[in-house]
């Protein structure tokens, strides 16, 4: 027999589990599906696992320059990126399971698969066809590849990562170069210019942080620039070729060389 439902919401994070568990208070029979871990893109691969390891990443730079602040440290200081990172999925999966537990307390039923809408009344996931009397699409979105020259390549190779790699990367690269100054580049740069990596932003548009008020712009932009990160703004990345990236920067044609 068919499972049917009062509403389906597609998608776990932020607009679908919230509207999942209202919907559920209010009297409804709800089913939620959700292809990977519910709490979605900024609780699995944004802005809570980032602010972890800016954390991290803060801890290290201010240890660092622990003698600064009268504090005495014998030995090297250095860090482990592995540990950051097992730090980083600890919170995420500390919070993630907090989402499934009030979704599982509300009575809303999760379905773990890719839910494939039939008609505006059936759903089918894990190959179960569900029926519902409304359907919520809160599918979130996911980084692109910008159509660049050989960037596609890149890609491919596992040379050139979006965010979401970035954040499960094996080890801290040396030489970053991250292409679009905005709140996730300027995000990125931050965590590993204090982790010691050389790190270069790209930005086509006239600064970073475009979204922002201009004061707030031109703090950050020197900030990043007082901890060694390189912003060239009014710049067009052309080409990228395995680990050169080629960039067009006042008139000049610009080859550059990156680990990631």
């Amino acid at each position: 027999m068919m499972k049917t439902y009062d509403i389906i919401v597609l998608g776990g994070g932020p607009g679908g589990y919230v509207a999942a568990i209202k919907a559920a208070q209010l009297g409804a029979k709800v089913a939620l599906i959700e292809k990977e871990v519910v709490g979605g893109i900024c609780l699995n691969h944004g802005c809570i696992p980032t602010k972890t390891l800016l954390k991290n990443a803060k801890v290290y730079k201010t240890v660092k320059h622990a003698l600064d602040y009268g504090v005495m440290i014998d030995g090297a200081i250095s860090f482990d990126w592995s540990l950051m990172l097992k730090r980083k999925d600890l919170v995420v999966k500390k919070l993630t399971t907090g989402v499934a537990g009030l979704l599982k307390k509300n009575g809303v039923e999760v379905f773990s698969g890719y839910g494939k809408v039939l008609s505006a009344k059936q759903v089918e996931v894990n190959g179960e066809v569900l029926e519902t009397k409304n359907l919520i699409l809160a599918t979130g979105a996911s980084p692109i590849v910008p159509p660049i020259p050989g960037l596609k390549d890149a890609y491919e190779k596992k040379i050139a990562v979006t965010s979401r790699e970035l954040l499960q990367i094996k080890d801290a690269p040396k030489n970053l170069v991250i292409i679009g100054g905005g709140v996730i580049g300027v995000e990125f740069a931050t965590i590993f210019s204090s982790l010691g990596s050389k790190v270069t932003i790209i930005e086509k548009l006239d600064g970073i942080l475009p979204m922002m008020d201009d004061d707030v712009r031109a703090a950050y932009a020197k900030i990043l620039k007082r901890d060694g990160i390189e912003i060239f703004a009014d710049a067009e990345v052309k080409a990228v070729n395995d680990h050169e990236v080629t960039y067009s920067y006042q008139g000049n044609e610009v080859k550059i060389n990156a680990d990631t």
